[in-house]
């Protein structure tokens, strides 16, 4: 079979990915910028913790049986896309572009190191 006919194997073009796919290791140098500004954040929301779950107390979603702990993640998501569309406003961060085939990429993949471990050697495994 002809290279051309492989591009164009509808498995071919099934299977690839819609999304950038990056290795670990190109990114090394990105990873301890992102650590620090990972411990900022988890201590930002740390100490706004109170205020969350004050705020929480005088919404109707207390008396329906839920707890700020059961809603915390989507709090931090919320906190997180709003942040994210910030820095697409201040131009900070470039916003999502669609590409030929009419994707728009607002998530890509890491590949840790091949083996299924991250770079601190640790399984990485989706089932564990």
């Amino acid at each position: 079979d002809s290279i051309e006919w492989e591009k164009l194997h509808p498995k071919e073009r099934y299977y690839e990915p819609n999304f950038p796919v990056v290795r670990a290791e190109d990114c090394e140098g990105l990873h301890d910028i992102c650590e620090k500004m990972s411990e900022s954040i988890a201590d930002l929301f740390a100490s706004a913790r109170p205020h969350f779950e004050r705020a929480f107390g005088e919404s109707g979603l207390a008396g329906s049986g839920w707890t700020f702990d059961d809603l915390s993640q989507c709090v931090f998501a919320r906190i997180q896309r709003n942040a994210r569309e910030l820095l697409e406003q201040r131009g900070l961060v470039s916003k999502p572009k669609p590409h030929r085939n009419g994707a728009v990429w607002t998530y890509w993949a890491e590949m840790r190191n091949g083996s299924g471990t991250n770079r601190n050697g640790e399984n990485s495994s989706a089932s564990e």
